[in-house]
């Protein structure tokens, strides 16, 4: 939806964006040199145009951007990990705890 990684900065490798629903992402990438190469994998496509759009499903979706000097001698890895919610859970939704003193001796 056109929002920036909130926090980012070349140094750090990986981000972690948290969905409700399966959406459609966009990660769009730009070196600083405009002569290095950025090439975007989703584990099922490849771009190497610095932009890759797919739509993200129940669970972890790794966009692994890779940024490659003019030389080809430097390379960075960034990893986006998009996590959606699954509707298939197994948490409780709540619990309860009542007491009772059916055993007044304290045998059991």
């Amino acid at each position: 939806n056109g929002m920036s990684i909130e926090g980012f900065t070349p140094d750090q490798k990986e981000y972690d964006i948290l969905a409700d629903k399966p959406t459609e992402v966009t990660i769009e990438a730009a070196a600083k040199n405009a002569r290095a190469r950025v090439v975007i994998y989703d584990g099922n496509q490849i771009s190497d145009n610095g932009t890759l759009t797919s739509v993200s499903k129940p669970g972890k979706n790794d966009y692994i951007i890779a940024v490659t000097s003019e030389s080809q001698v430097k390379a960075a890895y960034y990893t986006v990990h998009v996590r959606v919610k699954k509707d298939d859970n197994a948490n409780l939704e709540k619990a309860s705890l009542n007491e009772t003193n059916e055993h007044e001796d304290n045998t059991y």
